[in-house]
């Protein structure tokens, strides 16, 4: 059993156009030890929507996400083997994707999701976030946050904000693409 520090920057504003999405950073516990904290570009550089996946230091992800993370929660991982196992994984795909399809691409909230459930946290014990190589299934990191809260065993260190609502978190996932202005939908509809 390894405590491990699950630290959530929930939507912001309208997501991908003039705010953000969000991200989710997994480190050990109490430490800058960094696990899980992948963005589609190297320090400094502007986002892109599908780049390099690349692992950010505890540093570096508090200054791209310019703001005190939402919450940080304290997680007790039962199978530490499995988990950094699947931790392993998601750093090692080449792909950081705003839609990731496994098992070559990957984003912050697709990863933790994975190496949590990997690591047998009891998150979302009905399988609505998991997916097979070749398919796509949407998590953003307030469901994270969500799925998190509901695990009795999971502590809550610190909390600066309150994650999106689900009335607002599922429909953002059911049709993210509208949402990210790179997608074929707003190729199709707004970019003429």
């Amino acid at each position: 059993m390894r405590p491990l520090d699950v630290v959530i920057w929930g939507w912001k504003d309208l997501g991908f156009f003039w705010g953000s999405v969000g991200h989710v950073m997994i480190a050990e516990a109490a430490t800058t030890n960094v696990l899980l904290s992948q963005f589609p570009h190297t320090v400094g550089q502007p986002s892109v929507p599908r780049g390099p996946n690349t692992l950010f230091s505890f540093s570096d992800t508090e200054a791209e996400e310019a703001r005190p993370a939402g919450v940080v929660f304290r997680v007790t991982v039962p199978d530490e083997s499995s988990f950094d196992a699947m931790a392993a994984n998601h750093r090692a795909r080449p792909i950081w994707d705003w839609d990731p399809t496994p098992p070559m691409q990957t984003h912050c909230a697709r990863a933790a999701y994975d190496a949590l459930r990997a690591g047998s946290v009891p998150i979302d014990s009905e399988n609505r976030y998991v997916i097979t190589p070749g398919h796509t299934r949407q998590i953003i990191p307030d469901t994270i946050w969500a799925l998190l809260k509901s695990v009795p065993e999971v502590a809550v260190i610190s909390q600066t904000a309150t994650e999106l609502p689900e009335s607002e978190r599922v429909p953002y996932e059911a049709d993210i693409s509208r949402y990210v202005p790179y997608s074929s939908w707003h190729k199709q509809y707004l970019n003429k």
